[in-house]
């Protein structure tokens, strides 16, 4: 990580030299004063003063000289500081959001090795922007101990691994059910519906569902189904009398109902 590699990332973000209409020092640090504020204009709420301009060459040297260093463990720990240290300098007039990211995926890569990955914090960052905010302030006012942020960071990033493994599950699901049933004549309405549910259409499986979702009536939802369910794409839940939920039959021995609330795997 070098001031160059910032400054081109930088440059990347802002190739007219402006943020918006506003004209912004681009693939340089910032000359001026940074706040943190949130609010509308003459009622805005500082959450954070950022250091002084004159001091960024000197925050930015011990930045990367840590960032570099061989004696930095590269594990998930190191994206969590340089996170946070980078952000807490603010050394850009604009873009030091998109860029921290940028820098903490540098130090995921680095703990894996890899430059590949199949989930990402950043993407769950923006998912939980509001405690990230409430967790970065209460941090960025109490010292040096950010013990809190480590932690915070961790959890979000072991969430983000698991959407990531949920999305890919389903992918796989995907994928086999095609396959399984590649034989099966299928109509364009049964195919355009199962890939609804099929790509993660977050809602039970049901008649009217159905219905609502193709654009057709509730007698020729009904009908597709119960095709389905002869061909042994569609299974009904047990049980059920009323507004009967259906499983997607993803082979002989996987079956899932979607159900957002009552998720049932057999």
């Amino acid at each position: 990580m070098t001031d160059d590699r910032l400054f081109g990332w930088h440059c990347c973000l802002f190739p007219t030299g402006r943020s918006g209409m506003e004209v912004i020092n681009v693939g340089k640090y910032r000359v001026d004063a940074m706040n943190v504020e949130s609010g509308a204009l003459g009622r805005e709420k500082i959450h954070y003063h950022a250091p002084e301009a004159d001091t960024l060459p000197h925050e930015m040297r011990r930045f990367l000289a840590w960032f570099n260093s061989e004696e930095t463990p590269k594990d998930y720990v190191k994206s969590a500081i340089a996170h946070f240290w980078f952000v807490s300098i603010h050394p850009f007039d604009d873009g030091n959001g998109r860029i921290v990211r940028a820098n903490a995926c540098m130090a995921l890569s680095q703990s894996d090795n890899s430059t590949m990955r199949y989930f990402s914090i950043s993407r769950q960052i923006s998912k939980e922007k509001r405690k990230y905010n409430v967790v970065l302030e209460k941090c960025q006012k109490c010292g040096c101990d950010i013990t809190v942020w480590i932690d915070w960071y961790l959890d979000c990033m072991s969430r983000a691994i698991a959407e990531a493994e949920d999305v890919l599950s389903s992918i796989l699901d995907k994928a086999k059910f095609w396959q399984n049933h590649s034989q099966v004549v299928i109509s364009d309405r049964e195919k355009t519906a199962l890939n609804i549910w099929l790509d993660g259409y977050e809602g039970k499986l049901t008649v009217k569902n159905w219905a609502r979702q193709v654009k057709t009536s509730v007698d020729s939802a009904e009908r597709d189904i119960n095709d389905l369910c002869g061909k042994g794409i569609l299974t009904p839940k047990e049980g059920v009398r009323r507004n009967v939920p259906y499983g997607l039959r993803i082979s002989d021995e996987r079956i899932v109902f979607p159900d957002p609330k009552d998720d049932e795997d057999e």
